[in-house]
């Protein structure tokens, strides 16, 4: 996710760490080297274990349904087949590795991150950034979210 007031380096160390936070290049074979890497191993399926580092990582993840909220209201369990992901579902956790890791950055640990992807409310119909990680639109609109905050910009 390239946004005009991040640079290069920013988004790739951003992916970086997202790719961690899912337990690193062990989740994919080819290991990703870069976006188009990661791209590649998406489509070919993440391994299950993905979703469970990132849980280990992050465990209110499993709480409130909070996975399935991400996952546009998919188990997770029906989300593993053969023990991988599916391309779609395996966008839609790269995009909550992503945003988890960016809301760190922008609300300063990881657990203040967490609570505001689960409870800061995006608008009117009540929905959290959680719920609206499952599309890219949605995770787009997260974004900006997340740079009005860091830059202090309301509309």
């Amino acid at each position: 996710m390239t946004h005009e007031t991040t640079t290069r380096s920013e988004d790739g160390a951003l992916s970086e760490r997202a790719l961690q936070l899912l337990g690193g290049p062990t989740i994919c074979e080819p290991a990703p080297d870069d976006g188009a890497g990661m791209a590649q191993a998406i489509r070919c399926g993440l391994s299950d274990d993905a979703l469970f580092h990132l849980a280990s990582d992050v465990p209110w993840i499993w709480q409130d349904g909070s996975l399935e909220r991400a996952l546009l209201g998919t188990s997770p369990q029906s989300v593993i087949e053969n023990g991988r992901l599916c391309e779609d579902d395996g966008w839609r956790l790269w995009r909550l590795a992503l945003m988890i890791c960016r809301a760190q950055d922008v609300l300063g640990d990881l657990e203040a991150g967490c609570r505001w992807l689960r409870a800061y409310r995006m608008d009117n119909a009540g929905n959290h950034p959680l719920d609206l990680l499952g599309t890219a639109e949605g995770a787009a609109a997260v974004m900006n979210r997340l740079l009005q905050i860091e830059y202090a910009v309301y509309c």
